[in-house]
């Protein structure tokens, strides 16, 4: 055998042993829980009379209404289980790709070339994508109607 040769099967094992230190240590360690907020903040979100935000444009609403009564967002909680809140809330998700602003990177544009299909027919699916890139073009800093006034962005060189 020669010198490299164990050389390489020696730095294979050591990675090996590493990498399953690192697993069983994730394995064994506490489950992580995301909480953005302090445990004021949390308690006074599972208080009784605590208003509830409409998630697009933070308005209060009653906690039993459907639908937000500023910009008619369905708001129920349970709108993924029901039927007729989630086409909707879907609507709602597909017209936000086609006339407002949203986060553009990678995940989002996938999501709305992606989702159509599952939907429209494929005719409708092109239609669809055409306005999507459309309004993308429109948000995109290097499109033709990239004024901070069309896009709602700021942009450092604007004063």
């Amino acid at each position: 055998m020669t010198p490299e040769t164990k050389v390489l099967i020696l730095a294979v094992a050591g990675l090996s042993l590493c990498g399953c230190w690192l697993l069983f240590r994730w394995f064994r360690g506490p489950p992580s829980t995301p909480n953005p907020w302090d445990d004021k903040i949390e308690e006074s979100l599972h208080r009784p009379d605590a208003t509830p935000l409409c998630s697009r444009c933070l308005e209060p609403h009653q906690t039993e209404a459907r639908f937000c009564p500023n910009c008619g967002a369905a708001v129920d909680p349970l709108v993924a289980f029901s039927p007729y809140l989630y086409i909707f809330a879907f609507g709602d998700m597909l017209r936000a790709g086609t006339a407002r602003r949203f986060r553009v990177n990678w995940v989002t544009i996938l999501g709305f070339l992606l989702l159509p299909l599952a939907f429209f027919p494929l005719l409708l699916a092109f239609v669809y994508w055409f306005v999507f890139l459309r309004n993308l073009q429109r948000l995109s800093p290097t499109g033709d109607g990239d004024s901070p006034r069309d896009t709602g962005i700021a942009r450092s060189d604007d004063s």
